[in-house]
């Protein structure tokens, strides 16, 4: 749980170094809120898709090893 706190504020800081630099490129020439919106989607995409990619691999496979680990313990007639 601490990992999905620590997630979002990382996700939040990321926005607000975003936005300030897009207030800092930008001076006195006016962006698009379009073209912010779609910078933000886009990282937005990128974020869920390496959730997603980690969802299925790393976790999935420490999640493995642990329940091969589990039923290897019930083997062992020392435990």
């Amino acid at each position: 749980m601490n990992e999905d706190k620590q997630a979002s504020l990382e996700d939040k800081d990321l926005r607000k170094n975003l936005e300030d630099s897009f207030n800092q490129i930008g001076g006195k020439i006016e962006t698009p809120d379009d073209l912010a919106d779609e910078v933000f989607q886009t990282i937005d995409y990128f974020s869920l898709v390496g959730d997603v990619m980690d969802l299925f691999t790393v976790k999935f496979f420490e999640s493995e090893s642990q329940l091969i680990e589990l039923f290897s313990q019930g083997d062992d007639p020392d435990v």
